[in-house]
């Protein structure tokens, strides 16, 4: 009786898009045939996947259920994606791609047995934990069957690569020392920010011209006939790059990074072309070895510099500002991208290599208090990637999102928050309402609130409000879209814990702090930066509510687990803290000596004149004439 309902339900929603579809009288010509266009949003919305998305991110972290976890890891991530096969569906069949046949199979046969799948798997999931001792026979018969129902999805939307990624991202993962947790986290993110990275990688075809221009250049036509024998070698060998290059650029393009190594190192072999660097520098970053990755890079743009390739070593120098920003050579990437985006002016170039250096510049100095100098690079960035990618594109969300905090931490707070709305809207048309990259935009949003409300040290309640309203969107879409118990589900927990905080609820603040802290312990361990970051949100609740002793020692544990790590402004906070709930347990000589450590980091890795230097500078004078 229940899947004739489902179907009846599906067939009843599919009537109803349809309709609404007619309506709009948008149509396409299709070999002579006339068919209505699709748009990806509605689809989207009528056939959304966050209950599959959330059952199996729920599922792959939960340690006591014995299934083999790649499959599992597979679905978990290839459904939090959901949304980018619908695109692709409507995409392939307003294009012509697939038959009204497929396009329909799709809606009214594939998605209805996906619900109908996904109901056995969480019945055979709560048996299981209801009574551990259950066989997980029927489970792994449930996850099968849903496993293949998808597999025909992702067919008849044509994404059979962005599998084929999934799983190379995963095998990668399989040998790291990471939690589970992390490993899912790792192939989210790359999956999302790969693409920035081989957006610079040359096609094999531009590769192959390149090489043409390499043999012409070496020996020309109009050369000595006696040499003729030396340019046939020498296109010999630039076609035996050229094929190692593709096999390499193919391989790269399904994210196989350790199979497309050899075929660079083969392709440099025959020649010592920037592109065959670049490409080889990218494997190797992406599998996390950065001195490989640095090495190559280095000697890309050097051969750059060799061959007077001017376009070649800014995309290089590019790549390595970028590789210095994510290692904490923050100096050495602004240096580095002022460089890059030197040499792209002097060319007259102003395309999506563009926009990202601009981007990633302002990030950068942002992180380092410098807002003056950062802003113009992040209007540029908005500026280009509107241009180059599109209003409408992911990557021009990000930089009109990294814009608004600029603006936000510089007092224009209206035009942040418009801009961080736009963001907001363009995530929500490409990914769809419940999706990931949506939650980071509330909780951006919320932040911007939270600096308006407390700008020139007053307190706006009602903003205060409209912030904790975007974090609690935030976490709702979050755990929509993960389940219950994901690391970016704390993430949330955390934001709306401090929002309480300051709202003077104490007791609801511990509750969101607290089961943010049991989330990330189960997935990360007890040793990790996040748990660090939860004691410190759950010391200052402790301080408020005076009860000191218990801050002290949350951020005492804080502290011990950042002071191992790299992150000296993390250190920074927690030492202040600690200091101000040693001060106020009346211990203030061993509480100053805190409070200076903070002021003394900052100031070391800030400078003087910075805004967290100024911002701080005051603290150390504050617990010297405490109860004075």
């Amino acid at each position: 009786m229940w899947p004739n309902k489902v179907r009846y339900l599906a067939a009843c929603s599919f009537l109803a898009l349809s309709a609404r579809e007619s309506a709009s009288q948008k149509t396409i010509l299709c070999g002579g045939v006339s068919r209505y266009e699709f748009d990806a949003k509605v689809l989207q919305t009528e056939y959304s996947g966050t209950r599959f998305s959330s059952t199996f991110s729920a599922l792959s972290i939960q340690s006591k259920i014995d299934i083999d976890p790649k499959q599992v890891q597979e679905l978990a991530v290839a459904t939090q994606v959901w949304n980018l096969f619908l695109r692709a569906l409507a995409e392939s069949y307003n294009k012509c791609l697939i038959t009204n046949d497929q396009f329909y199979e799709a809606l009214r046969s594939d998605y209805p047995r996906l619900n109908i799948d996904i109901s056995e798997v969480e019945k055979e999931i709560t048996a299981l934990n209801e009574n551990q001792g259950e066989d997980t026979k029927k489970l792994k018969a449930s996850i099968d069957k849903f496993h293949a129902d998808f597999m025909k999805f992702v067919g008849n939307s044509g994404q059979e690569d962005l599998i084929k990624k999934i799983d190379a991202l995963r095998d990668q993962l399989s040998t790291a020392d990471l939690t589970l947790a992390e490993k899912l986290d790792r192939i989210s993110g790359q999956l999302n920010e790969a693409n920035d990275k081989l957006f610079s990688i040359q096609s094999a075809d531009g590769v192959k011209a390149n090489l043409n221009k390499f043999s012409q250049k070496a020996v020309p036509e109009a050369a000595n006939p006696d040499l003729r024998e030396t340019r046939e070698k020498l296109t010999a060998v630039a076609t035996t790059a050229g094929s190692e290059y593709e096999k390499g650029y193919n391989q790269l393009m399904l994210y196989r990074y350790r199979e497309a190594i050899p075929h660079f190192e083969n392709a440099l072999a025959s020649v010592r072309l920037p592109e065959f660097y670049l490409a080889l520098g990218i494997c190797y970053w992406q599998l996390s070895d950065f001195p490989q990755a640095e090495g190559n890079l280095l000697k890309g743009t050097k051969a750059s510099k060799f061959n007077e390739d001017l376009r070649s070593e800014g995309r290089l120098t590019a790549q390595l500002s970028i590789l210095y920003s994510e290692l904490g050579r923050r100096q050495e990437a602004v240096d580095l991208s002022e460089k890059s985006l030197s040499i792209f002016r002097s060319l007259g170039i102003r395309d999506g290599n563009v926009a990202m250096t601009e981007n990633n510049l302002g990030v950068i100095l942002r992180l380092q208090g410098d807002f003056r100098r950062a802003l113009p690079h992040a209007q540029q960035a908005v500026n280009v990637a509107s241009t180059e990618f599109g209003i409408d594109h992911p990557f021009t969300a990000i930089a009109k999102d990294e814009l608004a905090e600029l603006l936000a931490r510089t007092g224009d707070f209206q035009q942040a928050l418009e801009l961080a709305n736009e963001a907001l809207q363009i995530d929500v048309s490409y990914y769809g309402a419940d999706s990931i990259p949506v939650a980071i935009r509330y909780n951006n949003l919320s932040g911007i609130l939270q600096e308006q409300a407390t700008h020139d040290k007053k307190y706006d309640a009602a903003l205060m409000d409209r912030a904790l309203e975007y974090s609690q969107r935030a976490a709702k879409t979050a755990e929509r879209v993960y389940g219950p118990n994901h690391p970016y589900v704390a993430t949330c927990l955390q934001s709306l814990a401090f929002l309480y905080y300051g709202k003077g609820e104490l007791d609801r603040a511990a509750i969101y702090a607290n089961r943010a802290l049991e989330i990330n312990e189960n997935a990360y361990g007890p040793k990790h930066p996040k748990i660090a970051s939860c004691l410190n949100i759950i010391s200052l609740i402790y301080r408020k509510k005076e009860l000191y002793e218990a801050a002290i020692s949350a951020a005492k544990r804080a502290l011990e687990i950042d002071e191992s790590g790299a992150n000296q402004y993390n250190v920074a906070v927690i030492c202040n803290n600690l200091g101000w709930a040693l001060i106020e347990a009346g211990r203030k000589v061993e509480g100053i000596s805190y409070i200076q450590r903070s002021y003394n980091l900052i100031l070391g890795q800030f400078g003087l004149n910075n805004f967290y230097t100024e911002r701080a500078r005051q603290s150390p004078d504050d617990a010297q004439n405490f109860g004075k």
